[in-house]
């Protein structure tokens, strides 16, 4: 028969410390990957055809999801508004996040000029 040494309540509250320090340790880092994943994603452009139209999305500061980009300058707002289709193709614009303003203005330059 085997006797357990008996431990004192030094040694459980210790523990037990130990145990909430690594969880909250845990969570911290979990946390910062979400918010880290939020900013990542609120930096991001895409584009979606909705209605025969061509709408940009920017990134929200959650790690998903994207609302239609509405620029703060009241004079950028024709330019980033909703653009008629008009029976183009714009399955690979579609399909591309576009990292900044620039990038994205790059990819729909091609479009707005056939547009034209």
């Amino acid at each position: 028969m085997t006797t357990n040494s008996p431990q004192g309540f030094g040694y459980r509250a210790r523990r037990t410390f130990t145990r909430l320090l690594v969880f909250l340790v845990i969570l911290g880092l979990g946390g910062g990957v979400v918010f880290l994943l939020g900013q990542l994603n609120s930096r991001t452009f895409t584009l979606v055809q909705e209605n025969g139209e061509l709408v940009v999305m920017k990134g929200r500061a959650l790690p998903t999801g994207a609302a239609a980009y509405r620029p703060g300058d009241p004079r950028l707002a024709d330019a980033y508004a909703p653009l008629p289709l008009e029976g183009q193709d714009v399955t690979l614009l579609t399909q591309q996040k576009f990292t900044d303003r620039d990038e994205l203005d790059r990819a729909l330059f091609p479009l707005l000029e056939t547009l034209a």
